[in-house]
């Protein structure tokens, strides 16, 4: 199977930065997605596709910088 994924637009109307994929029709839950040191929101989007459609899934980026596009929820020192 190779097809495109197409991730939803980031949006930062919260104090976190996120991707959400919504439900179709009522959603019956909501899954959220939470990469790892120096990922970022789209480390784990490929999962996005094995959820139901009736679940809705956030893709969460953390917000402690680590380069170019990684990002962390805590510091870390890598000695």
């Amino acid at each position: 199977m190779n097809t495109a994924l197409t991730l939803p637009p980031l949006v930062e109307d919260l104090s976190l930065p996120y991707r959400l994929r919504p439900a179709e029709g009522q959603a019956q839950g909501l899954l959220l997605l939470l990469h790892g040191v120096g990922g970022n929101e789209t480390s784990l989007a490929g999962l996005a596709a094995l959820v139901p459609a009736a679940i809705s899934v956030a893709l969460v980026r953390s917000p402690l910088p680590m380069g170019p596009s990684g990002f962390a929820a805590f510091a870390v020192n890598f000695t």
